[in-house]
């Protein structure tokens, strides 16, 4: 239920939606879906840079920053809208984060564990998943690190990552930790428990 009130508090107008049933006049309020602008006369929904068909599921011009963007269709909404805010239709964390990435960032936080598997997808195909081992094991199979990855992300009872001492940060937060293909260079992708 969304309402609409008077300057001086009283509720004048109020819609109710229930599956594929609204009542009330929907554009009285305009916003939509993370902050999108509905236009009354053409039904789309602005994002700042274009427009977004509800109808079609998908914007009706192609993204303004191209392939940078990472989304495989250029007029696509972002992967996931529940957790890839994007509200100029431009934007995602997992975006920032690459970029991060290519500076040469070795330790970042993202929004969600989503987010992490996304970059992994998008940078680290073909490393080895060597979560639940340890390293004498890891060394023994593969002869070092390089090129692995591995999830630490089982939260023990008292709310740190398992496996992580009291005084190892690393434990502070769940995360993938990558070892480096070209270096073994650690990089630790932290995101919420």
């Amino acid at each position: 239920t969304t309402a609409r009130e008077s300057l001086s508090g009283r509720c004048c107008w109020m819609c109710t939606a229930r599956w594929r049933n609204a009542m009330g006049t929907r554009t009285l309020v305009p916003f939509r879906y993370q902050g999108q602008y509905e236009d009354e006369e053409t039904g789309l929904y602005y994002n700042w840079f274009r427009y977004y068909s509800p109808k079609m599921g998908m914007y009706i011009s192609s993204d303004p920053i191209g392939l940078a963007g990472n989304n495989p269709t250029l007029y696509g909404y972002v992967s996931d809208p529940n957790i890839w805010i994007d509200v100029f239709g431009l934007d995602c964390t997992v975006k920032q984060a690459n970029k991060l990435l290519d500076e040469g960032a070795t330790s970042l936080k993202v929004r969600s564990r989503s987010d992490a598997e996304q970059i992994f997808l998008d940078r680290y195909l073909g490393y080895k998943n060597t979560t639940g081992m340890n390293a004498t094991e890891v060394k023994s199979l593969f002869g070092n690190k390089k090129g692995t990855y591995h999830w630490d992300d089982q939260i023990g009872p008292d709310g740190r990552v398992l496996g992580h001492a009291v005084d190892n940060i690393d434990g502070d937060m769940p995360h993938l930790q990558i070892h480096s293909k070209e270096n073994g260079k650690i990089i630790r992708i932290f995101f919420p428990k």
